[in-house]
């Protein structure tokens, strides 16, 4: 499932109001942070290869445009926090146009591009501002993140629209992309982002994010620069909102981290995009490391931890294929104690098993489902070879890895994959020697009752032998290998 990423790229005085804090005039004399800060973030979004929504404050923007063209430079998608974090309910109608319409125009002049998302100050869209969606569609804005479904101190709105989804204006519709929220005790609440992500736990909020994703929900997270440095400057306030602003800053950066390299993430422009366009696209993740995390014991059977007379019908009859691909693995990579390997979707780990007996040296999986993981681990333990193997739950798209593998192995993995150029790609650029893929062949009566088998749990992708050929054909420096086995094409590609 695709998760969102966002950031309110403002600075650490535009923070809860009080007779304290410093107002618009003084802004311009004090120490501005938000540009080391927002570049810190930048370069922890590099670490995990995840592009990010920046919803940028247009007073922010103003002092420094630098910044805004960084941030579009590098792959992020830049929208608008408004100019000077008031808040709606602040506003007329008349006042709010001309505040979000001088951000845009801000930031288009600096980036160049149209700017289509709007995200309030705080949150602060609540049911009685009804005239707000419209002012966004009357100033070119296609999509909204301003609505809270939970409680807050200041604003929110009770609604049972927890996902994305469209809302139709006076003159058109808009997207919607509210908080995430999720129900404890009768009470929705929010555990994704600002005071909420640094007041739980980062177990509490991870476990939060795969009770979403069970319930079809699309996490989407925040964060402020401010947050990311513990030493800024603090303002006296009201014990509480002193406690909601300061609270756990210290953990900020380690659950980010967290969170950055257990999902798989898209922009929110391009998450509207996705759900007018390939909307499967955006749930078929969730679908397929589920589908996985339910049969794990059962793959794990085809390799011979299961031996009894009933499986080994079953694996000579219809496993034949994985069969022979398990075996040709093993048999394409050479030992030694400088040798690794990359096993993508690893599975219940038997390839590692077998590499580690064989003699490599180090081999490292990788799979989304954890409960594959879980079940690699414990038989990389019964074989007695855990100081060979290495495990990381991911997604092998948004993965990031500076080391290369002799062996980059993707055994069973292209099956899922929409958009496999993607995938072959990035394996090659991971491997130093080999890497081994295998396509599920179109056609026949194993196609087809695999199809059947698969309708309704995860998305399955079948290939002709044209559609093999055409995938490998054009990368200059590596020679390719077709093999036919059975229900399957089993491709070599080999370094020059």
């Amino acid at each position: 499932m695709k998760a969102l990423f966002t950031i309110d790229v403002e600075d650490y005085f535009h923070t809860v109001e009080g007779p304290n804090v410093p107002t618009r005039e003084q802004w311009d004399d004090l120490d501005h942070r938000v540009v080391e800060n927002t570049q810190k973030l930048l370069d922890i979004l590099d670490d995990y290869d995840v592009k990010a929504t920046f919803f940028i404050l247009g007073y922010v923007a103003q002092h420094h445009p630098e910044l805004v063209k960084e941030i579009d430079a590098r792959g992020h998608e830049v929208a608008s926090h408004g100019m000077y974090h008031k808040s709606v309910s602040e506003m007329t109608r008349e006042e709010f146009a001309e505040d979000v319409a001088a951000s845009k125009k801000i930031l288009e002049d600096i980036c160049g591009k149209e700017v289509i998302g709007f995200r309030s100050p705080g949150f602060s869209h609540s049911e009685d501002i009804n005239w707000m969606m419209d002012v966004l569609y009357d100033q070119g804005f296609k999509y909204d993140s301003s609505v809270f479904p939970g409680l807050r101190f200041e604003s929110g709105v009770e609604s049972d629209e927890l996902n994305p989804h469209w809302i139709e204006t006076t003159n058109g519709r808009i997207f919607e992309i509210p908080i995430s929220v999720t129900p404890v005790m009768g009470k929705n609440i929010c555990f994704f982002g600002g005071g909420y992500l640094r007041l739980f736990p980062q177990k509490l909020i991870l476990k939060m994010v795969e009770r979403l994703k069970s319930q079809h929900q699309t996490p989407l997270f925040y964060i402020h620069p401010r947050e990311i440095d513990p030493k800024h400057p603090r303002f006296k306030m009201q014990p509480v909102n002193y406690f909601r602003s300061y609270v756990n800053l210290n953990t900020v950066e380690s659950k980010i981290r967290a969170i950055l390299s257990q999902n798989s993430f898209v922009t929110c422009g391009e998450y509207m995009h996705l759900y007018e366009t390939d909307k499967e696209l955006l749930f078929a993740e969730d679908k397929t490391a589920g589908f996985f995390d339910e049969y794990a014991a059962g793959f794990d059977s085809i390799y011979g931890s299961k031996n009894n007379a009933f499986w080994r019908i079953i694996n000579k009859h219809f496993r034949k294929a994985m069969l022979y691909r398990f075996r040709e693995v093993v048999d394409s990579c050479e030992a030694g104690e400088d040798k690794t390997a990359l096993d993508v979707g690893c599975g219940p780990g038997q390839y590692m098993v077998a590499l580690a007996k064989k003699g490599l040296g180090h081999i490292h999986g990788l799979d989304f489902a954890p409960l594959m993981i879980d079940l690699a681990k414990e038989n990389v333990a019964r074989a007695q070879v855990e100081d060979k193997c290495s495990f990381e739950v991911a997604d092998f798209l948004t993965y990031k890895d500076d080391k290369k593998y002799n062996y980059v192995i993707c055994m069973g993995f292209m099956d899922y994959i929409k958009e496999p150029n993607l995938a072959i790609a990035k394996a090659l650029d991971l491997a130093s020697e080999k890497a081994m893929f295998s396509f599920p062949k179109a056609g026949g009566f194993l196609a087809w009752q695999r199809k059947l088998r698969y309708k309704f749990k995860c998305p399955l992708y079948l290939y002709s032998d044209a559609q093999v050929h055409k995938l490998f054909g054009n990368y200059p420096g590596w020679k390719y290998r077709i093999k036919n086995c059975d229900r399957d094409y089993f491709v070599t590609m080999e370094r020059l």
